[in-house]
């Protein structure tokens, strides 16, 4: 997993992952593709495209105004793994009678 501290805290507020039927057992994203911040400071934190509170939006780290992207699912590359195991010994089929 690829962790970075962001000294400046710099984020930006990508699609909104708000469900919307969650009281009802749905799931149901309202399609904003990314937070716009309201235009008085009393609706700062609510997106004006949306209406829902940037804490529903993805948070992305930015570093000097560039998108951290971190890919914590991501399984490394199948050449840097070891070989698999050897297979077992084939077993005889001759059997011993008692």
């Amino acid at each position: 997993m690829n962790i970075q501290v962001n000294s400046s805290n710099e984020v930006k507020y990508a699609e909104c992952t708000h469900n919307h039927a969650a009281s009802t057992g749905g799931y149901v994203l309202d399609g904003c593709g990314e937070f716009m911040p309201g235009r008085s400071i009393e609706q700062v934190a609510l997106c004006d495209a949306c209406g829902c509170h940037r804490d529903f939006h993805r948070q992305m780290p930015m570093e000097d105004g560039i998108v951290i992207i971190i890919y914590p699912n991501l399984l490394p590359h199948p050449s840097s793994l070891p070989p698999p195991p050897p297979p077992p010994p084939a077993r005889s089929s001759e059997t011993n009678d008692v």
